[in-house]
């Protein structure tokens, strides 16, 4: 394939130094990407919307017309007019939307003794509104083996949230409240690309998801508790945060693949320092600002050590399982040595399964 052009919306791709244009679409307010860096880029051209964030990119009208209109003068025709449908979509959405509000509104009264079920009933009608209005748009799906989870996330909000209102604190508090921690892990997200921090990463991702989940769980709380007790809201705002959290929006799992085995030799000590030396990986979009990685060898044993953004950290060592093909058993990384016409090494290839390759070149 030699594509005339390739778009990337909301992320830091590369296309190699004699790949096809290359266009660029972001928000302003992306919270992965940061516009200033990525329009200094020289072999792409940048266009960044002045409202977008990474979650709204692909709905940008401004950076759909960009995208539309690339792409048609990239193959030489006009480009069509503009699609409507996503209005009646929204007719669409805000009808069901507002039909699951008014059914809520018109429940009856219930008896004291089940008032909790009402808070149910409301998260359920709610809840099931919004997944057959938006599982298109953002490919939400349930997916059955996290029931227990959302299980057991629902029975550790209940009692929280009961704490909460015998502590006066009111539902729009949980509103701002999320509001803040969506900011704050947006900005935090900078600091996760930085410092590679993994119990950081899972801190910010449980905020993400969070932040929506306890915003819509307040709003379906307070409508829950209208004409009922305060407890069916905390049932009703329980049930989304739980729902929200382990039951939509994640990938479905697949049966893992069978582990491939891998059988070592000894190489000798003259191949393992024709190896050893300095490489550097040039930015791509596994490293997305390239790395250097150190090779170097210690007795019968080849050690490597990377430098740069987001790279395995620490010395490693790589186990030969011919002479150009090693593996690390640290991360699962396969490494192919390249030689040139005299029999020196002048690079590698890293591969990674489900991955794009990275090609690392010598420079001593």
């Amino acid at each position: 394939m030699q594509p005339k052009l390739v778009i990337a919306v909301g992320a830091d791709t590369h296309v190699g130094e004699h790949g096809p244009p290359l266009l660029l679409l972001l928000g302003k307010f992306d919270e992965f990407f940061k516009p200033a860096e990525l329009k200094l880029r020289t072999d792409a051209q940048t266009m960044v919307s002045p409202w977008s964030n990474h979650g709204a990119e692909l709905l940008d009208p401004m950076l759909i017309r960009a995208a539309v209109n690339a792409a048609s003068a990239a193959v030489g025709r006009l480009p069509p007019a503009p699609s409507t449908i996503w209005l009646w979509n929204a007719v669409g959405v805000s009808m069901a939307l507002l039909g699951a509000f008014m059914l809520v509104l018109v429940l009856p009264e219930w008896p004291p003794r089940w008032d909790w079920t009402r808070g149910v009933l409301v998260a359920f009608i709610l809840g099931s509104a919004f997944f057959l209005a938006f599982h298109n748009w953002f490919d939400l799906k349930p997916h059955a083996q996290n029931i227990p989870r959302q299980v057991i996330a629902t029975i550790v909000a209940l009692p929280l949230l009961a704490g909460a209102r015998k502590l006066r604190i009111r539902r729009w508090v949980f509103v701002a409240l999320a509001i803040v921690l969506a900011i704050a892990a947006g900005f935090a997200t900078q600091t996760i690309l930085v410092q590679t921090n993994i119990p950081l990463s899972w801190l910010v991702r449980l905020a993400l998801v969070l932040a929506p989940a306890m915003f819509a769980g307040a709003l379906v709380g307070t409508i829950a508790s209208l004409g009922a007790s305060k407890f069916s809201g905390d049932v009703a705002m329980a049930l989304i945060i739980g729902c929200a959290l382990f039951q939509l929006g994640n990938a479905p799992r697949t049966a893992p693949e069978p582990p491939e085995s891998h059988h070592f030799i000894k190489v000798e000590a003259e191949s393992l320092d024709a190896i050893a030396g300095q490489y550097v990986i040039p930015p791509d979009n596994i490293f997305r600002t390239g790395a250097q990685v150190k090779i170097w060898r210690e007795g019968e044993r080849l050690m490597l050590q990377a430098t740069g953004r987001g790279v395995l950290q620490g010395a490693h060592e790589i186990l030969p399982e011919s002479e150009t093909n090693f593996f690390l058993p640290t991360n699962g990384v396969e490494l192919f040595f390249i030689k040139n016409n005299q029999g020196e090494v002048t690079g590698f290839i890293h591969h990674r399964t489900s991955l794009p390759d990275s090609e690392a070149k010598k420079v001593n």
